[in-house]
């Protein structure tokens, strides 16, 4: 991003004898600590009359699918449909969802404990933001800030679960299990220093690390990209892009002006709940691809896509400045869009709750 004018910042394995319910991106553990699933049995499910699902009646945010792996990577949730689990286990099926429960508390373990359908939906703050969702990000805050990073100061305000910041590390397996969501922040391959502030450069994403990043959303979890740090915003978002083509969704290396309002919001989609307005400047126009256009700019220039990938999510975002102190101070609607966010990116079975009623005011 050209902006000198900008300012701002921004598995649990749960291994109960021989019964699991998997959280996300966990599973069931094996002798050698890895995480199985199976990629045959349907992962979790979406109904008609679910209120954080994706059936065209739904409300709200949510997926049917699982944060999690396959059989490589991490285990997916089970849900009322799922009679087995990887080895062959019976397993009791999950109330339906919107039960009136037993009134055991629910707690961050893998285990619907009130038996409301939900499992792990704990939210002690009531602040929108589930507190057993786990949060990780790729990449690096931009540096066009004052040195703060409103948006990580947020997750962590919000939830007892530290942010993994996974930055230049490489892509693993082992690294992404645990993890529900991923953000992906600054991962240009080029360097940036702006007034002594250094964004480090991210090595290109290798075919091996594209391959597990494709086997974790597909197994459940959610990613969402943001773009344009920097002036040659068409050289930064190839290392994304890369991460992103298995998804056929991404960013033009040809249109880097999406410099506007971001008005135009599809009403049918759960992240454009209560969202009228945000601001891009020099950002990315998004290429939807396989994508649903969720909002488009003032020139009717797509600037959000969302995917559904086997049992995982997608979003992909033209813009960085929903990341910066500026926008938040300044817009009210950004903190709502990442609530809105985190929720549709997150399993419909696990950690959906309420969205506090005055994000809406």
């Amino acid at each position: 991003m050209k902006a000198s004018d900008r300012i701002g910042s921004p598995t649990l394995q749960s291994c109960l004898g021989g019964i699991v319910f998997l959280l996300g991106t966990l599973g069931a553990c094996s002798t050698d600590g890895v995480l199985e699933s199976d990629s045959d049995q349907p992962q979790g499910g979406s109904s008609s009359t679910n209120t954080g699902g994706r059936s065209s009646s739904s409300v709200g945010g949510g997926s049917s699918s699982s944060g999690g792996g396959s059989s490589s990577s991490a285990g997916g949730i089970l849900t009322g449909s799922d009679d087995l689990d990887s080895d062959g286990l019976d397993l009791p099926p999950l109330p339906p969802l919107g039960g009136a429960g037993n009134g055991t508390p629910e707690v961050c373990d893998g285990v619907d404990n009130d038996e409301d359908g939900q499992i792990d939906n704990v939210d002690a703050g009531g602040d929108g933001i589930c507190d057993c969702l786990v949060i990780g990000t790729v990449g690096s805050i931009g540096p066009w800030s004052d040195g703060g990073n409103v948006f990580l100061d947020w997750l962590g305000a919000r939830s007892p679960s530290p942010t993994i910041e996974l930055g230049v590390e490489e892509l693993t397996p082992e690294r992404l299990a645990g993890i529900n969501v991923v953000v992906v922040l600054r991962a240009s391959t080029n360097e940036l220093v702006v007034n002594d502030q250094v964004s480090p450069a991210r090595a290109p994403f290798s075919e091996v690390e594209v391959k597990n990043f494709e086997a974790w959303v597909k197994a459940g979890g959610g990613v969402m990209t943001t773009a344009g740090y920097e002036d040659n915003e068409a050289a930064e978002v190839v290392n994304v892009n890369t991460l992103l083509a298995p998804f056929n969704v991404g960013y033009s290396t040809t249109n880097t002006a999406l410099s506007s309002a971001v008005e135009n919001w599809n009403a049918g989609h759960p992240v454009s709940n209560g969202i009228s307005y945000v601001y891009a400047e020099n950002g990315v126009v998004v290429e939807p691809g396989d994508g649903e256009i969720v909002a488009r700019d003032e020139q009717d220039q797509v600037a959000l896509a969302a995917e559904e990938v086997g049992e995982g999510h997608v979003l992909v975002f033209g813009d960085e400045w929903i990341t910066y102190d500026s926008e938040w101070t300044g817009n009210r609607e950004v903190e709502l869009l990442w609530v809105n966010m985190l929720k549709w990116l997150t399993p419909v079975r696990q950690c959906q709750v309420p969205v506090p009623p005055e994000l809406f005011e």
